[in-house]
This record gives structure tokens, C-alpha cells and sequence, in this order.
């Protein structure tokens, strides 16, 4: 999300709060209505969710602790400082973020595990997964977070192919080749690589070049026992999906099959 959507964000949020409907922040924000209204939508639905939900005063301050020791382990491995008022102005969204985590055992977030794309819940879905990764504590952590969603899309993949559903088949290929690309680099260098950069970043630059010896391993052992499980899962579903669907899933089993030994080649060679 740019810097620019997350500002919009943040204002519709508190008009919403004022009273003002949907509609009326897209009509005044045009260029950003096509990815503003299912944000809206989905702030709207938690809200509705969580309106029942009475938390303790020891479970809000629990939380409250547990939050603020995560934000400043969080920007003291980065090196970085927000003022009090660039905080308070991402508040907005951090609240959102912080719904969906804290309450997942409610029913909507559990519920979008299972999510595919297409469905209304898959946004939900995208949207746990990134805040996990905002959540996390240390670059190995992220490595393995993005090894478990690469193992997701090829769930999901399987299930489309099963249903018979293949348009999305490629873009979730793709996007195994992504999150394993994250886990040798890391989300920021990829980021600079895609947004322009000639070269692919050195894995000199990566979280490796910090990591222990022993991290690495548990990075390596986790991607061996993820390419078996999702290779598995996709080949199983050759047998349970429609011809039409098998040059898809064939494709994907090729393509999944490929980006786990490269990253695997790279980690293993260093």
C-alpha cells in the first residue's frame, strides 16, 4: 500500500466513524475507489463482527503490553523512530490489523483460511498473512513466514485445479516463485528489485549475511519439508481435477517444482 492510499485510508476510517457511508469516500477519492471500497468493506464487516466483543480490562492491558513491547523490538532491530504524531496517524490502520490478529479465534479470520481467490473472505486472507509479516520480530522469522504462504498458494492451487477453476492458476505460481524469493532476500531488497533495480540483490545482503549458522539450517530444513508437502498436494490433485484443468496444474507442478530448488540451490551454496 502506498504512502498516499494509506493517508486515504486512514481519513475514511475516521469518517466512517463520524457516520459517513462508503459511497460518499468514494465519490470524493475516484482514482483510489477500486482498491479503497473493499477495505472499507472489510473495516465495516469486522467492525460488525467485533461488536458483541467485550475484552476484559486484564486482557486489554495484556494486549496493550504485548503490542507496545512488539512495536519497540519491532523499530529497534530496524533502527528506526516514528514521532508521536506520524504513530497516531497510522493509528487507523494499525487498529485494523491488530482486530484481525487479536481476534481470529471469533470466527472471520479463521473463517478465510480456507479462503480462495475469488471469494469474499481471500482478502481477509492477504490481509492476516501481511500483518503477520509486519508483526514479526527478526528477518529468520519472515523467512519462515513466507516458506508457510508459499505452501498456501500451492493449497490453493490444488483447489482450484480440483474445482476446476484455473484463471487464477498462473497468478498464484507466480506468487510461490515470490514469497520464496523473499525468503533468500528478504521482503525490502525484493521490493527495490521489482520496483526498478537491474540486478537481483546479493544474498551477501540478505538476512543470512547476520544469521546464524543454525538459522540458516531450521531455513533450509523448513524449505526441503515445504517443497515436498507442496509438490504433494499438487501432484495428488492431477488425479482429481478435469483434463481441462491439468496443463494449468502441470504447469504450476513444473514452475513450484523449479523455484523451490533454486532457492534451495542458493541457500545450500553459500
Amino acid at each position: 500500500m502506498t504512502q498516499q492510499m494509506q493517508d486515504v485510508l486512514v481519513r475514511c476510517i475516521e469518517r466512517l466513524s463520524a457516520g459517513d457511508r462508503v459511497d460518499d469516500c468514494l465519490r470524493d477519492y475516484p482514482e483510489q475507489a477500486s482498491e479503497l471500497k473493499p477495505l472499507l468493506q472489510t473495516t465495516i464487516a469486522v467492525r460488525r463482527s467485533c461488536s458483541a466483543i467485550k475484552p476484559g480490562v486484564e486482557y486489554k492491558a495484556r494486549v496493550y503490553d504485548y503490542l507496545e513491547q512488539l512495536y519497540c523490538d519491532r523499530q529497534a532491530r530496524k533502527g528506526w523512530g516514528w514521532s508521536f504524531f506520524a504513530w497516531h496517524r497510522h493509528w487507523a490502520v494499525a487498529m485494523i490489523a491488530v482486530v484481525l490478529v487479536l481476534f481470529s479465534s471469533m470466527g472471520m479470520v479463521m473463517a478465510s483460511a480456507g479462503a480462495l481467490p475469488g471469494e469474499s473472505l481471500y482478502t481477509i486472507k492477504l490481509a492476516t498473512e501481511k500483518v503477520r509479516l509486519m508483526a514479526s520480530v527478526s528477518d529468520v522469522h519472515d523467512a519462515k513466514l513466507h516458506i508457510q504462504f508459499a505452501e498456501r498458494r500451492a493449497d490453493e492451487i490444488a483447489w482450484l485445479a480440483r474445482e476446476g477453476k484455473t484463471e487464477s492458476i498462473p497468478a498464484l505460481t507466480d506468487e510461490i516463485g515470490n514469497q520464496l524469493n523473499y525468503v533468500i532476500f528478504g521482503s525490502r531488497a525484493m521490493k527495490n528489485f521489482q520496483g526498478g533495480d537491474s540486478q537481483l540483490p546479493s544474498t551477501e545482503n540478505s538476512w543470512m549475511g547476520s544469521a546464524e549458522k543454525g538459522e540458516v539450517t531450521e531455513v533450509i530444513e523448513l524449505l526441503h519439508q515445504s517443497r515436498e508437502k507442496s509438490l504433494h498436494e499438487l501432484n495428488d490433485a492431477l488425479s482429481q481435477s478435469s483434463l481441462m484443468a491439468l496443463p494449468s496444474l502441470e504447469q504450476a507442478i513444473r514452475d513450484t517444482s523449479q523455484a523451490y530448488d533454486d532457492t534451495l540451490l542458493m541457500l545450500e551454496g553459500d
